[in-house]
């Protein structure tokens, strides 16, 4: 029987093919990845990956700016854990005790790809008692990468929690068709705002951005407007993103 660590690395790897996780001094499955040995010096503590990115995303993208640099490095972070915590939530029904352990690879101008251990995984407990679970520990995770690029980039902390509620959101969004059928399969309800609130509790994550979720009235389904921009458009190939702030105005009706 598969342990529930494989199933992680199984059903991450099958949603995102770069979402692909090993343990400790395994073999990576990523071709881009073996690029670079998988020596411990290719899996980075979290000031040496901070700082790589900087200087990457710096690099490719001089005329973006500081602002930029500290957002995309942001978002890159926390992508990985986001998606690996919905997937052990809403899939697996069970959660690992050592999230804030896991160790990221970068490559490229992208973070993808993951080292998590073994551990005990809490799996006989209700569905808020495993949010509440996984989520201290992916507040510590988000805690000491805030707090290393707040040293490196600078910002201040109202900023990442803000990009970190509008990422949360969207993947949730992303994954909510995933996420429904595990539930029917499962004879649960997935109520994307109470699921969120949820969440956003044990994380300390602004709830306002909930107001910029709504229906979409042509194609009715769930739409939402961010409240931080991405500042993609300041690329030089760069444009604004289809839920950017800046050229989008929720309306104050049909909040979900």
């Amino acid at each position: 029987m598969a342990s529930y660590l494989d199933e992680l690395f199984h059903t991450a790897r099958h949603l995102i093919p770069v979402l692909d996780g090993q343990r400790p001094n395994q073999t990576h499955h990523l071709e881009a990845a073996k690029t670079r040995s998988d020596s411990p010096e290719s899996w980075p503590d979290v000031a040496e990956l901070i700082a790589s990115l900087h200087h990457t995303i710096n690099k490719a993208h001089p005329e973006t700016g500081a602002p930029y640099w500290r957002i995309r490095s942001w978002g890159l972070l926390c992508w990985q854990p986001i998606y690996l915590a919905l997937i052990c939530v809403y899939h697996l029904r069970a959660v690992p005790s050592n999230i804030a352990t896991i160790k990221q690879k970068q490559v490229g101008e992208m973070v993808c790809g993951y080292q998590l251990a073994d551990d005990q995984w809490l799996d006989q407990s209700s569905h808020e008692a495993l949010i509440a679970h996984l989520g201290e520990g992916l507040h510590r995770l988000f805690q000491s990468y805030q707090s290393e690029l707040i040293v490196q980039q600078g910002g201040r902390p109202i900023l990442y929690q803000a990009l970190l509620a509008d990422q949360l959101i969207e993947t949730m969004l992303y994954l909510q068709s995933y996420v429904q059928q595990q539930d029917q399969q499962n004879h649960h309800h997935f109520d994307l705002t109470a699921e969120y609130l949820l969440w956003a509790d044990v994380l300390g994550l602004p709830t306002k951005a909930l107001q910029r979720l709504q229906i979409d009235q042509t194609s009715q389904g769930p739409q939402f407007v961010r409240q931080t921009c991405c500042l993609h458009f300041r690329r030089e190939e760069g444009n604004f993103c289809a839920s950017c702030p800046k050229t989008n105005k929720p309306k104050k009706n049909k909040v979900l």
